[in-house]
């Protein structure tokens, strides 16, 4: 029987794991009016060495985002 996939987990301290991805800035989308078209408060991170993209667009602040996604 195949064991399901689990999500990889990265041990490494999250100034380490900065230096390995990429990191893109995601403007919010939908409606909201012209504050929200010019706002990047989303955040993919693209880790390079394994090809894993995650994205985080929960909160209203890149600052916590960003910390999210590195969880």
């Amino acid at each position: 029987m195949d064991e399901p996939k689990k999500r990889k987990t990265w041990n490494l301290e999250p100034e380490v794991l900065l230096l390995e991805c990429d990191v893109q800035p995601v403007r919010g989308g939908g409606p909201g009016g012209q504050h929200r078209n010019k706002s990047y408060t989303g955040v993919r991170l693209a880790h390079r060495p394994s090809g894993e993209v995650v994205t985080a667009t929960r909160r209203r602040s890149y600052t916590r985002n960003l910390a999210d996604a590195l969880e």
